[in-house]
């Protein structure tokens, strides 16, 4: 008769899902599991009516309870370990992903080791970062943001000369098909500008914001860092050139315009 009851309860419950009224099949859930009729498929059901509820904090509870009942729900352990990652629960996002590497072993393999080492990363543990990063790469070697998060990773562990090597290496793969991967073209050059600047080492500057713009004419950023390198080495027409090309691109560009401005351009 339990058994009986359980089934109605549980379909009762997916009806409510149906109609969108997921407060109300959370709720028949939360009675289900109350009485122990609750099966690992409704349990996690149960996280997804109550997350669209508004009840992170429960859907959690059930999802992670719903993992441990089935360890090889690969779908759900990356939902799951992504939401907490996102909910900057580091160490559950890790946990969670490092046991759907240990169940499940497919296509996004690399993409779960990449979001484990933003993970670390976003925790303050550099080495273990780099360490799920690299094992990203070596799962997918044609994903350019687990390179650049490598790179980002490096510079913060004080191995520039390894973060130049690996963002220069993605520069170089993203300009095989630069008009897909101009976002992540310009973050990797950003990276290596910004720490350049960091050590005033304005003739690298200039340098690689020359490739920068040559392989980008209308860079906003390349511009605006080969313009900073010009006036780091006192080059000021130079600088004043590049300042107006990056007011060319975008007219409202404060630090050209006070730059310019310092110059007397």
């Amino acid at each position: 008769l339990d058994s009986v009851q359980g089934k109605k309860t549980s379909m009762l419950a997916r009806a409510y899902v149906e109609t969108k009224n997921f407060a109300k099949a959370a709720q028949m859930y939360a009675t289900m599991k109350s009485q122990g009729t609750l099966s690992s498929a409704d349990m996690e059901r149960y996280g997804y009516a109550a997350i669209l509820s508004g009840d992170t904090v429960t859907a959690v509870a059930n999802f992670k309870q719903a993992i441990d009942a089935d360890p090889t729900n690969c779908t759900l352990m990356f939902r799951v370990g992504n939401l907490l990652r996102q909910r900057q629960d580091y160490a559950g996002a890790i946990d969670v992903l490092r046991k759907r590497l240990a169940n499940c072993n497919d296509s996004l393999n690399s993409t779960v080791n990449y979001l484990i080492g933003i993970a670390f990363y976003s925790a303050g543990n550099v080495d273990s970062a780099i360490i799920a990063l690299q094992a990203s790469i070596k799962a997918d070697s044609n994903s350019l943001q687990p390179y650049i998060q490598l790179g980002r990773a490096y510079f913060e562990g004080k191995n520039a000369q390894g973060a130049h090597d690996i963002l220069s290496k993605a520069i170089e793969m993203g300009k095989r098909n630069s008009e897909k991967s101009k976002r992540d073209i310009d973050q990797a050059y950003a990276l290596r500008a910004a720490n350049y600047l960091d050590e005033k080492d304005y003739t690298a500057l200039k340098k690689m914001a020359t490739e920068w713009v040559t392989a980008f004419p209308d860079s906003e950023f390349g511009h605006l860092y080969k313009a900073i390198g010009h006036q780091g080495t006192n080059e000021k027409d130079d600088a004043c050139r590049e300042y107006k090309q990056v007011l060319k691109v975008n007219p409202n560009n404060k630090p050209a315009k006070q730059n310019m401005d310092a110059l007397g351009c």
